[in-house]
């Protein structure tokens, strides 16, 4: 192969790679599209609804907390967990670029089902930053023939959270009924917003 043709060969092999990673984010969509673009009132930035997530640039001095306060109504370490899911490039919730993208997920109840292997899956119930918080938590659980796991979890070099979750359940239907009856019971929140749409 001659040099020009693998120069060909590497600038379209780039080419793609930019164009997924653009469509990934949801930045190709805003690009191509003619219809319309939710601009926030204020300089959080832009979103865009795409599939199930939004799209945001954290605004300059902005925080993780005031951005799951605009979209969740509600922030705390569950909801930062289940966005950092989503952005395994954050690797310091305390500690996020101005204007890097972050992916909002929708939360629903499938949100807090995690599959394990096949046949095999647990609920997602809390996430905390202190162990005890976890443990007292565990403790409002009536569910007497599941487990309880207390998995910790590294959210900055100075943050190790909690993460309770309960299984197992051989089916994801069996655990959505599980999450479900958590919702009811106050023990898992849902976003207003996600149970219009449900």
């Amino acid at each position: 192969m001659t040099l020009k043709q693998q120069l060909t060969v590497t600038i379209g092999c780039l080419l793609f790679l930019i164009c997924f990673w653009l469509n990934f984010l949801g930045i190709f969509d805003q690009i191509t599209s003619t219809g319309p673009i939710f601009a926030s009132t204020n300089k959080s930035s832009f979103s865009t609804e795409k599939d199930n997530h939004s799209v945001v640039f954290k605004e300059e001095g902005g925080s993780l907390y005031a951005i799951a306060m605009k979209h969740y109504q509600r922030a705390n370490e569950t909801l930062f967990d289940l966005i950092v899911q989503a952005n395994p490039h954050i690797t310091n919730v305390r500690q996020i670029g101005d204007d890097q993208t972050i992916i909002l997920p929708a939360i629903t109840p499938e949100s807090y089902i995690v599959k394990i292997k096949d046949n095999e899956y647990r609920v997602h119930i809390a996430t905390f930053e202190i162990f005890e918080s976890a443990v007292e938590y565990s403790e409002k659980m009536t569910e007497p023939e599941k487990l309880l796991f207390i998995e910790s979890r590294e959210f900055s070099p100075q943050d190790t959270w909690y993460r309770l979750t309960m299984g197992d359940f051989a089916t994801k239907e069996e655990a959505l009924k599980t999450v479900n009856l958590l919702k009811e019971a106050s023990l898992i929140y849902i976003p207003s917003t996600a149970l219009k749409n449900k």
